[in-house]
């Protein structure tokens, strides 16, 4: 295993590790989704939606030494949400709240358009040595369409080409 693909094992692990430890529900999106269903394109970041409102004082102190920004709400480059950066061991993630508005912004029409978190339509696949609960093949490929930004171009492409 490579360097690179070894850091995003060690963060993928830590987080998954706590999320079960505070029993917060939690889905995969983005990249990592992607690769979970096969995909190719390098990975970026680990991106994650929890709900804020349900994760514990004691998970955010946790995870308070790798955040390197947020929580904030911002709206730009097509999101509308309330996220924070973290780096695990140089592994970049973003967590995102789903207890708040999410949009995206529609890349053709300019319309911002919500994206919904359903927890229970997740899907358990294994990925980079972890089982990890995953945003729907179906889901993941119709807010990356919205999107269309060419890597989730690529990303809908090998989504659609794999299931």
């Amino acid at each position: 295993m490579n360097d690179h693909i070894s850091r995003q094992s060690a963060a993928l692990g830590w987080i998954v590790g706590l999320f079960e430890k505070h029993l917060i529900s939690y889905q995969v999106v983005g990249g990592l989704a992607v690769l979970a269903y096969g995909g190719t394109r390098p990975l970026n970041d680990i991106d994650v939606y929890i709900d804020f409102s349900q994760a514990s004082d004691a998970f955010f102190e946790e995870i308070r030494e790798t955040i390197t920004w947020g929580p904030e709400a911002i709206k730009e480059l097509g999101w509308d949400l309330t996220y924070l950066k973290a780096n695990f061991r140089g592994q970049k993630l973003e967590i995102a709240d789903s207890g708040t508005k999410t949009r995206i912004q529609n890349r053709s029409t300019g319309e911002w358009v919500e994206l919904p978190i359903d927890y229970e339509s997740s899907v358990r696949r294994n990925v980079l040595g972890y089982e990890i609960l995953v945003m729907p093949a179906s889901q993941l490929s119709a807010y990356k369409t919205v999107l269309g930004r060419p890597f989730d171009k690529q990303d809908v492409y090998e989504l659609q080409s794999h299931h």
